[in-house]
């Protein structure tokens, strides 16, 4: 469950498409395993374009389009995946 929204940052990505990406904290995530099947969940859905997993800061980030996608649809594919989403 998120306990804070997540935090959201909007760019062009030079073809005058608008790509956000939303950040996530997320517990469990401890060897590169745990990166490709949180990557695998999250690429699954449509509109997302790149996921960045950090096991340093606990974190994931998202680019996704917000005509497609939006955070909501995030968590609940990593907590199907095994992990709990913190924040």
């Amino acid at each position: 469950m998120i306990s804070s929204p997540p935090s959201n940052t909007i760019k062009d990505d030079g073809k005058g498409n608008q790509v956000q990406t939303a950040t996530l904290m997320v517990e469990g995530m401890t060897c590169d395993g745990c990166v490709k099947a949180i990557t695998r969940a999250l690429e699954a859905i449509p509109g997302v374009h790149a996921v960045r997993v950090s096991l340093e800061k606990g974190s994931v980030a998202i680019d996704y389009d917000p005509k497609e996608t939006g955070p909501s649809n995030f968590a609940p594919s990593i907590e199907a995946a095994g992990f709990t989403v913190i924040g």
